[in-house]
C-alpha cells in the first residue's frame, strides 16, 4: 500500500507546464470511452479538466473476489487523496458486464467513487491491464505515473505471497 500511497502523494505536487495527453493523436474512433451506470459516455480526458493533478483507474470486476476484499480500502483512499483533487474512478472491463450489474455491484458494496464500464474493452488495452483487481494512476497529462496491484498482499491472479 505504501507505493500507491507515495504515487498518490506524488500526483498531489503542483507541476508546471502542459505536456500533451497521450490521448491527443489517437482516431477519436479508436479511443477508449467509458460509460456510466447512467448510460452516457465519457472520455478519459474529461476527468483531468480543471486543477485535477491526477486519476486512479481502479480496475475491477463483479465476479473478482480479491477486488471485492479491497473495496473497503479503495474507498478510503478515494476519500483521503478527494481533497487533494485527486479522481478514483473504478472501470470494469469484463465482457459481458452491464450497467446494470456495474450499479448491484456498486451499490452492494457502497463504493464511493463514480464507475463506468470499458467500453469494447479499449481504456484496458490501451493501458495494458491484465488482470483484476489492478491500479493505473494517470497525471493530469494521462501520463502512467503507476500500474500494478493496490499492495503487496496478493501476488497476480489473487494467490497469496
Amino acid at each position: 500500500m505504501r507505493t500507491l500511497t507515495i504515487l498518490l502523494l506524488f500526483l498531489a505536487w503542483p507541476v508546471s507546464g502542459q505536456a500533451a495527453s497521450p490521448l491527443a493523436d489517437m482516431d477519436a474512433a479508436k479511443r477508449p470511452r467509458l460509460t456510466s451506470i447512467y448510460s452516457t459516455v465519457h472520455d478519459l480526458e474529461e476527468f483531468t479538466k480543471g486543477d485535477t493533478p491526477g486519476i486512479v483507474l481502479v480496475f475491477l470486476g463483479t465476479k473478482c473476489p480479491v477486488a471485492r476484499s479491497y473495496i473497503p480500502r479503495l474507498i478510503e483512499l478515494a476519500d483521503t487523496y478527494r481533497g487533494q483533487r485527486i479522481k478514483t474512478l473504478g472501470i470494469y472491463s469484463d465482457v459481458g458486464v452491464n450497467a446494470f450489474d456495474i450499479a448491484t455491484h456498486a451499490q452492494e458494496l457502497d463504493i464511493s467513487f463514480p464507475v463506468f464500464k470499458d467500453v469494447d474493452h479499449r481504456l484496458a488495452t490501451w493501458l495494458g491491464v491484465q488482470t483484476t483487481p489492478e491500479v493505473v494512476v494517470l497525471d493530469e497529462n494521462l501520463a502512467k505515473v503507476y500500474q500494478g496491484a493496490i499492495d503487496d498482499q496478493f501476488k497476480r491472479h489473487g494467490r497469496k505471497p
